[in-house]
């Protein structure tokens, strides 16, 4: 739109050899242009003021997307802990049932010999 006033500015001032009206035109033609001008000005500053609070917000979730990323690497090392933990609890449970396998079979073993000494006295 700025190129072709700037054209329309060029003809109009090849017009103006001997023309009254091509002042005129001249006037209104450098009018138009200060305004688109002042409106393409505005539509820059509003698009900066935008730039502006979009680079402030990303700083914002930046700095909250390295909050989670701490709270997030201190969650893996509780998990990694609990894990070891869990690997303990899971190994002494595997010596107490195989203990308490251990004693059933002998109960039973027990139980079977009292048994036939109970089989044997009648």
């Amino acid at each position: 739109e700025i190129h072709q006033l700037k054209k329309s500015l060029q003809d109009i001032g090849i017009q103006m050899s001997g023309s009254r009206n091509a002042a005129t035109q001249l006037r209104q033609v450098q009018l138009q242009y200060q305004r688109v001008l002042a409106t393409k000005s505005e539509e820059v500053r509003q698009s900066e003021v935008l730039i502006a609070k979009m680079e402030m917000e990303n700083k914002t979730l930046m700095g909250q997307l390295q909050d989670y990323r701490s709270k997030l690497n201190e969650l893996e090392i509780v998990l990694a802990s609990n894990r070891e933990k869990l690997h303990h609890v899971e190994a002494g449970v595997e010596v107490k049932d195989q203990r308490v396998q251990e004693g059933i079979t002998q109960l039973q073993e027990q139980s079977s010999r009292l048994k036939l000494l109970n089989e044997s006295m009648q």
